[in-house]
């Protein structure tokens, strides 16, 4: 653990920067990425954890670590500004942890933690005063940046009210979100257009959401392989013309992952008046949402607007895009 000169190593220096970017990482995960960087089993790099507690490097909150004193300590020696120098304790510790989860499990090059872009923010002169559901920014092109919203429990429209203001006040166009239960959707989608927002995700807040994100990243969500996996169970059902998707002879709108401000902008400028229309949702975790029903019906202009939606399955969907690349 230490070098000839009785200093901390490197790599377990490298593991104080990080818990310093976050301020709170869950102990599992730090496990998940150290024991497989070191190539350690998860028991060792769990004895290598609790002897940094115990000389007081790490200090533990429950489920997570944060720095300790002498952590803390070695950092500001390197010259490290200290992002938490009083931790949050209960709850607000374990949002807080639970909103690094996500971050760190997301394959964006990019990431800045809640208070890390707070205060990149104030150091640019300007007031930050984020929600709580507020978790952090990422990004792989500067330009294509995107603020997350993690919602853990109930989406209530005063939780919503609080993200559209949030979101407007950033003035940023891009915006993930993350939600327990998808209940509230229809409220959210009302909203929506009153948001000036370029894109925007929603996804579940669990792992098949982090990944459907990850693969969303890959390149995965595209239509060139959403047309390989339907035409592989329904031959010659579907095809491109001039970009757009034809199901069964029947425009659709893409939706793989669920981007509800296009599908809006489509129904304001009157491309999807017509019907039937068929929606693809990818993933299993949809289907709480459509248990009642797999039509979706909008007003607009006070007339109901029908469209029909497909759920496909996101095991079958990738291993049907392995099998057509091994091909």
């Amino acid at each position: 653990m230490y070098d000839i000169f009785g200093n901390l190593e490197k790599k377990y220096v490298e593991i104080l920067k990080r818990i310093n970017k976050y301020g709170l990482i869950k102990k599992s995960t730090l496990a998940k990425i150290y024991g497989k960087s070191f190539r350690y089993q998860n028991n060792r790099i769990m004895k290598d954890f609790n002897q940094l507690e115990q000389e007081k490097y790490l200090r533990s909150y429950g489920q997570s670590y944060g720095l300790g004193m002498r952590g803390k300590k070695l950092l500001r020696e390197e010259k490290i500004e200290i992002n938490y120098t009083e931790l949050p304790t209960g709850q607000k510790a374990i949002n807080l942890y639970k909103d690094n989860n996500l971050l760190l499990n997301l394959n964006f090059k990019n990431k800045l933690s809640r208070i890390e872009y707070i205060r990149y923010k104030q150091k640019m002169g300007k007031e930050v005063n984020k929600v709580r559901t507020f978790a952090g920014e990422v990004y792989n092109e500067f330009k294509k940046r995107y603020l997350i919203y993690r919602i853990d429990n109930e989406l209530t429209n005063g939780k919503i009210s609080l993200i559209i203001s949030d979101i407007e006040k950033g003035n940023h166009d891009r915006i993930i979100i993350f939600l327990k239960s998808f209940e509230k959707l229809e409220r959210l989608i009302k909203v929506i257009n009153n948001i000036k927002v370029t894109e925007l995700i929603i996804l579940p807040n669990n792992e098949e959401g982090y990944m459907m994100l990850n693969e969303k990243n890959n390149n995965k969500f595209i239509d060139k392989n959403l047309q390989k996996f339907i035409n592989g169970n329904i031959p010659n059902s579907f095809e491109m013309i001039n970009n757009k998707i034809y199901f069964k002879e029947v425009f659709s709108v893409n939706l793989l992952v669920l981007d509800l401000k296009k599908m809006v902008r489509k129904i304001e400028e009157g491309i999807l008046d017509k019907e039937p229309r068929i929606n693809f949702f990818i993933g299993e975790c949809y289907k709480e949402f459509f248990r009642n029903s797999d039509i979706l019906i909008y007003k607009r202009n006070n007339v109901n607007l029908k469209i029909n939606s497909t759920s496909i399955n996101m095991k079958n969907y990738f291993m049907c895009l392995n099998k057509n690349e091994e091909n």
